[in-house]
């Protein structure tokens, strides 16, 4: 049976795990970061196997995460001839900082508020609006 989960289901359960009271909750905001930091991974980490990406290439980067911002950090030559330069660009902009915000919000003990949140939230949502630029690289599932 094939599943009809989309990645964007996270971002669903992100805003849903921050609707009335549940926000007060510090486990909710860093869960609901995570969920939307996992919503743009995955659709990026699938992009960039489509571009040819192998985490092995990447491996001094770190873990398979920072294998994939190496990526967009410093892309294939080919890549950059095909002129998708500017949107990696774009992509390491918005995406290095939630990053370190799920990062954060998964493994540190400094206090997670629900600005933290909010601010995870706009760099999904100002990826996305900067992308839809480029119909080829528009991240809505």
């Amino acid at each position: 049976m094939v599943s009809n989960f989309k990645y964007s289901d996270f971002y669903n359960v992100a805003l849903f795990l921050m609707k009335g009271d549940i926000k007060e909750d510090e486990a909710s905001i860093r869960t609901a970061i995570g969920r939307i930091y996992y919503s743009l991974y995955l659709i990026l980490r699938d992009k960039a196997i489509n571009l040819g990406f192998k985490q092995t290439e990447y491996d001094g980067a770190g873990g398979s995460h920072k294998q994939l911002l190496a990526f967009f950090e410093k892309p294939p030559n080919k890549i950059i001839e095909d002129g998708d330069g500017k949107v990696f660009l774009m992509i390491v902009t918005y995406f290095k900082p939630l990053q370190e915000l799920r990062i954060k919000s998964d493994y540190k003990e400094e206090e997670i508020k629900d600005k933290d949140f909010e601010l995870a939230k706009a760099l999904l949502q100002g990826l996305k609006l900067k992308l839809q630029k480029f119909p080829r690289w528009d991240l809505i599932e």
